[in-house]
Order: C-alpha cells, then structure tokens, then sequence
C-alpha cells in the first residue's frame, strides 16, 4: 500500500505540555484524565477530530500531537484538568 504524498496528509500541531501535581503522575493517569476531558468537552466526534496522540512523557514533562484544525479545542480541553489519579493537579500548554 503506498503512503499518501503530503500534500494529502493531514497537518499536525505538537503542544510541549508540563503537569503540576503534588506527586509523580504516570502515563496511564495522565491519557485516562486527558481522553475523559476531551470526550467531556468536545464528545466522542469532537475528540476523533482531535487525534491526540502522547508521544513523549516523564514524570512532570510531555508531547502531545494532534491536528492543526483542533489544536485551540485540544488546550481549552486540557485547561479543563484539574484532577489526575484523584488528586489536585493541572496541565500547562
């Protein structure tokens, strides 16, 4: 199967984001409340539309890719966050 030439592909933002938290917070944590406030805010459809996919992650400091066309939705769904694992916690875009 050939790839799609990129003019065709769809164009991506990358956000350097970094979690402020009383304590580490793992990768299974931070996907489970970013995909919860993304499905909250912008629905099952919004947030397909969104591609958010976490390419790099260390304890406090990450990468989030997602589309050009949804990236103010993606960080108005991240300013959302205000709980990781049950306690206090917020994203910085």
């Amino acid at each position: 199967m050939k790839t799609l030439p990129s003019s065709l592909r769809e164009r991506k933002r990358y956000l350097a984001i970094e979690i402020i938290a009383e304590y580490d917070v793992s990768r299974e944590e931070l996907l489970r409340e970013i995909f919860a406030a993304i499905g909250s805010l912008l629905g099952d459809i919004g947030s397909s539309e969104c591609g958010l996919r976490l390419l790099d992650y260390d304890k406090q400091k990450g990468i989030l890719r997602c589309s050009h066309m949804m990236s103010e939705k993606s960080r108005a769904a991240l300013a959302t966050i205000t709980s990781i694992g049950g306690q206090r916690a917020i994203v910085h875009v």
